[in-house]
């Protein structure tokens, strides 16, 4: 959830004194205003969600693991389904509420796993692969077997005749780090032209999963009753699944952002995807910043089929080879400082000594942070003390001189860590071929 702050001005009002003269007294009067104040407005945007699963006869259920009440976001899930089936449906819709202001809404789903967990037997016999290693470990079938609706919903769980369908395709599409602009201003979902969601407004999505083929049966609109009633308005076919996605596990992650609309008539949801991340030159000691003009910037685009952004810095040496390098740490980080395999080059480039900047467009071939970083586990949150990162687990990226660094080991070979620029916070990629 983000909020973005408001300022409301009150009414400011002040009658200025008139003096008359006289030789023995003045006239007076004094007007005063007491406590004028500025007071910063909020956005806060809270979630809830409905769920529902096929069961052994085919009716729909609902899942109290998956169906919250409204709240600010924090570990809740929309899916969490285990010992799949070909031919399970499930359905939630989920509604979204802003408060105070009207705001700009969008919705962004990256997939963070899809992984052959085991090769069972029958799963070698369709996927002749499952034994290979993957470097980045993304390298199940659920994602393309596990296909999927999403619309524009009324509140009821289910898709009926005059909803609009914002989405639809296997996961590996339609879940793998797209950014959907729910209202922006160019386009908003439920009212199909565009403009910001209203404060105090409720507004809709659905969202159907079929493992196997989906396709629509809409329902009638009139009734408010829900899927366990009278359907989801889809329906799941699995006959086309074979035994290559048996054991795999598709995992991701679901946000959505909401950003004031007042002072902001051309928000686009496109530009959301748009990181900067500035890189300092510390002190190794206590990683305090010890040159102020030495100093770095990366903008960068957080999904797609390469990692593409620009590098600006200043301060580095005239004439001197640098590489931005992605660097994957071990446990052992303190005592091991070579970092670990997979890390990757970013770009390299010869500094002019003054306002460097380059443009990247790498193919990394995996997520940042890898599966096998140390800072993609839970155990390592920089949230906490002495970083206080906004980012608890995700990537480092580093400014190192191209001789400390073995491109085809993917390590530092020497730590010259004054000439470096380090990280101020952790970045999360999505690379959507892999």
């Amino acid at each position: 959830m983000n909020k973005k702050i408001i300022i409301s001005l009150s009414v400011i009002a002040a009658v200025a004194a008139i003096a008359i003269g006289g030789t023995i007294a003045y006239f007076s009067d004094t007007e005063t205003s007491t406590g004028n104040t500025f007071t910063a407005g909020e956005i806060d945007l809270t979630v809830d969600n409905t769920s529902y699963r096929s069961n052994n006869a085919g009716g729909m259920v609902r899942q109290d693991g998956t169906t919250w009440d409204l709240r600010d976001l924090s570990g809740e899930l929309f899916f969490n389904f285990t010992d799949l089936k070909p031919g399970d449906l499930g359905e939630d819709t989920v509604s979204l509420h802003v408060n105070s202001n009207d705001a700009w809404l969008c919705a962004t789903i990256d997939i963070t796993a899809n992984n052959d967990v085991t090769c069972t037997e029958p799963e070698m016999a369709d996927d002749g692969t499952c034994n290979e290693p993957d470097q980045d470990l993304i390298d199940g079938d659920l994602a393309q077997a596990l296909n999927f609706i999403f619309w524009a919903d009324d509140g009821d769980n289910v898709l009926e005749t005059g909803e609009t369908v914002l989405t639809q395709g296997p996961a590996s599409s339609v879940l793998n780090g797209v950014t959907y602009a729910l209202a922006d201003s160019a386009h908003n979902v439920w009212t199909g032209q565009f403009g910001p969601m209203s404060a105090g407004q409720t507004r809709y999505i659905g969202k159907a999963w079929c493992f196997g083929q989906i396709s629509e049966q809409r329902v009638n609109q009139g009734e408010q009753t829900g899927p366990d009633v009278r359907g989801a308005g889809v329906a799941c076919n699995g006959a086309s699944v074979n035994n290559a996605a048996q054991s795999d596990n598709l995992m991701g992650n679901i946000t959505f952002y909401a950003e004031q609309a007042r002072n902001n008539s051309g928000f686009l949801c496109s530009n959301v995807r748009t990181k900067t991340l500035i890189l300092d030159n510390k002190n190794p000691q206590n990683w305090t910043r010890i040159n102020d003009t030495m100093i770095g910037t990366l903008t960068y685009e957080t999904s797609g089929p390469t990692f593409k952004g620009k590098f600006e810095a200043t301060g580095l040496t005239n004439g001197a080879s640098y590489s931005l390098i992605y660097y994957a740490d071990q446990q052992t980080r303190f005592t091991n400082w070579g970092g670990d395999n997979p890390g990757a080059v970013i770009a390299t480039f010869i500094s002019t000594g003054g306002n460097d900047s380059i443009s990247i467009n790498t193919e990394l071939g995996m997520d940042l942070p890898a599966a096998s970083d140390w800072n993609a586990s839970l155990p390592a949150n920089y949230c906490l003390t002495p970083d206080f990162y906004n980012v608890c687990q995700g990537a480092k990226i580093w400014l190192v001189p191209t001789s400390d660094y073995d491109s085809t080991g993917k390590k530092l070979t020497a730590w010259n860590p004054t000439t470096y620029l380090f990280e101020t916070d952790l970045i999360i990629y999505s690379d959507t071929n892999n």
